[in-house]
């Protein structure tokens, strides 16, 4: 009677042999649900990337990248923007050194103006505790997220916008009196 068995159970193992490692590939509904945030971030038109943090970043952040962050930027209106690389992140502790209690400059804007008008939005805005760091580069304005919170792209996007319309003003006052 076993001898019976024994090939409807190969047959069987054969199955889930193949078809194992094809259902292990999809992506889990976490997974899914990151892709499409992704996704949609690209339509509205912000670029979404690993963050390459330097060493005293990663050692002063309360989060780890590339692990736990992936930055969201916001492409600057105009290819001529002169803003000088900067970059916040949320400290682990609160200090009254740090800006608003709790962003430390990791790399300051060489302009006062520029380092600021940063501080000042960085205290105006409402920033969510999953943002782990805040920056400017030669393509935009940025944020590292850790995409756990409720927070939405909507928000994230109108955060961004604010952020580069404020140092976007800035700039067009500045190229105004040169």
């Amino acid at each position: 009677m076993t001898a019976q068995w024994f090939p409807v159970v190969m047959v069987v193992m054969a199955i889930a042999l193949a078809v194992g490692p094809v259902m292990m590939m999809r992506p889990s509904p976490r997974q899914a649900r990151l892709a499409k945030l992704r996704t949609e971030a690209a339509q509205l038109g912000l670029t979404v990337h690993l963050p390459k943090w330097p060493k005293a970043h990663t050692q002063l952040a309360p989060v780890k990248a590339p692990d736990g962050a992936i930055r969201y930027l916001l492409p600057w209106q105009s290819p001529s923007t002169e803003i000088k690389p900067a970059l916040l992140i949320r400290s682990s502790y609160t200090h009254e050194l740090h800006v608003n209690g709790i962003w430390q400059w990791v790399q300051q804007p060489e302009q006062p103006d520029q380092s600021s008008l940063l501080e000042t939005w960085v205290k105006e805005a409402a920033i969510p505790a999953s943002v782990c760091a805040i920056g400017l580069s030669r393509a935009g304005v940025y944020v590292d997220w850790t995409e756990s919170s409720q927070w939405s792209l909507s928000k994230l996007l109108a955060m961004l916008e604010s952020m580069r319309v404020r140092l976007g003003a800035k700039e067009e006052h500045q190229r105004e009196e040169e």
